[in-house]
């Protein structure tokens, strides 16, 4: 190799000016990678509202021991359509109330949800379906929070991998327009003792709907530098040891004239 340099000084200008062609037909070959995508981000749009109970009846019954227990039962109807959350709280209640949220269909809750704690959580694996969910009242209040679905592609937003942007559109109405089976929900308190105050009692729902979608997208500026120096990076290890090899070789040579010369001249 420092024979061939030696002989041929282009040749060190022949690498490099490939070298860094190729540096930017490999950086423009990252950017368009950035610009042309099949995926799609899209966002939806949150509608929180609050049920309308009704209550059912009020019953004060005695256990076997003879403790009296009083219970309320409310009932609501609630918009089934991409419904995705349920939300429900006590409060104002007597000591040790317990608060039940049901529903015949079925839907997901945890102790955890919603709290915020430094324990791993995860409700997709931990939270459990079942037709009813409760908690017993601390100083009076409770909340019991629910998922109709643990998939999160159904709220908040996801992103879908499609050919074009209308196929994503069916896709995202596809995991969007879900009409929850069951609509009436029934909030039951069962409280120790005779009691003739009503607990405050609130069931919010929320409702998501298509907000919009638009193409994934990076920052391709910033993509393009990151590439351009990750090229350049490559191609510097192997043009460094080259340019040593050349440098040395050239110094060798002008060494060996200046040597020749001066045993020419004595």
């Amino acid at each position: 190799m420092r024979k061939a340099l030696a002989q041929n000084p282009n040749l060190l200008r022949t690498l490099i000016g490939l070298s860094f062609t190729l540096v930017f037909v490999l950086s423009y070959a990252v950017y368009g990678a950035t610009i042309d995508t099949e995926y799609y981000v899209y966002s939806t749009e949150r509608n929180e509202s609050a049920a309308e109970l009704t209550l059912l009846h009020k019953d004060v019954s005695q256990d076997d021991d003879g403790d009296e227990w009083t219970t309320w039962l409310w009932q609501a109807d609630v918009n089934r359509t991409n419904l995705t959350w349920i939300n429900s709280s006590l409060s104002s209640a007597p000591t040790d109330s317990v608060l039940k949220v049901i529903n015949t269909a079925g839907w997901y809750s945890h102790e955890l949800l919603g709290e915020k704690t430094d324990l791993s959580f995860n409700c997709a694996v931990e939270c459990e379906k079942k037709t009813s969910h409760f908690k017993t009242a601390e100083d009076g209040s409770a909340m019991v929070i629910g998922l109709i679905h643990t998939d999160p592609a159904r709220r908040d937003g996801g992103t879908v991998h499609a050919d074009s942007k209308a196929e994503a559109r069916e896709m995202v109405d596809e995991i969007l327009n879900r009409s929850y089976s069951e609509g009436v929900w029934q909030i039951q308190v069962v409280a120790p003792g005779n009691h003739s105050i009503e607990p405050q009692i609130e069931l919010l729902h929320v409702n998501e709907q298509f907000a919009s979608m638009e193409p994934f997208a990076l920052d391709t500026a910033t993509e393009m530098m990151w590439s351009l120096a990750a090229v350049i990076g490559c191609f510097i290890i192997v043009l460094v040891p080259l340019m040593t090899m050349f440098i040395i070789s050239r110094m060798r040579e002008k060494g060996e004239m200046e040597i020749t010369l001066s045993d020419a001249e004595e």
